[in-house]
């Protein structure tokens, strides 16, 4: 009796282990893609590159042409700015290095634009008034209507970044917004 009560304990063991790994296969079975679901392309493991070009094939090399010569960024002979970059204590035994002489290895450079500067141009009329009784009042540029403005630049900005790169107003007003701290 004793064997048929253990015979069928493990086979109720057996099953429970048998139903965990058929869920554990449906999860890869049916494992979630881009193509079914919002997780990105980039999440998608092992699966094949699609080619999605509708270009056919030249039978051409790739690349350039022989004795074409290719283009990159050249150095400026005369950077803006030279950092460097001198070690001052050893890595490996922590010794002062201050006192002995560096000797230069390489130089790189990084081409970048500084955080544009805003300018608040304040106009101010004054008057004069003649010796004859006259008061003569300056007058603010035709350009200068209102009390507060953005400027000819600004206003050629917002129309390139929202006609040409197709940026919606409320992003634009977003930009300025961060720029303008």
């Amino acid at each position: 009796m004793l064997h048929i009560e253990t015979m069928e304990a493990l086979a109720v063991k057996q099953q429970l282990h048998i139903e965990s790994l058929e869920q554990e296969l449906a999860v890869y079975k049916n494992r979630k893609n881009s193509g079914n679901s919002h997780i990105p392309p980039s999440v998608d493991l092992g699966a094949p590159k699609r080619n999605q070009s509708l270009r056919e094939k030249s039978g051409k090399k790739a690349g350039g042409e022989l004795g074409h010569e290719g283009s990159t960024l050249t150095c400026s002979a005369t950077p803006g700015q030279i950092i460097t970059h001198i070690p001052d204590r050893c890595g490996l035994c922590g010794n002062d290095l201050a006192p002995i002489d560096a000797t230069f290895l390489n130089n790189r450079q990084v081409i970048d634009i500084s955080k544009p500067v805003v300018i608040c141009a304040e106009h101010q009329i004054f008057a004069r008034t003649c010796t004859c009784g006259y008061t003569n009042k300056g007058e603010f540029p035709v350009n200068v209507k209102a009390n507060v403005q953005y400027g000819s630049h600004i206003e050629a900005l917002t129309a390139y970044l929202n006609v040409r790169q197709y940026m919606p107003y409320n992003w634009i007003q977003e930009f300025y917004s961060q720029l303008m701290v």
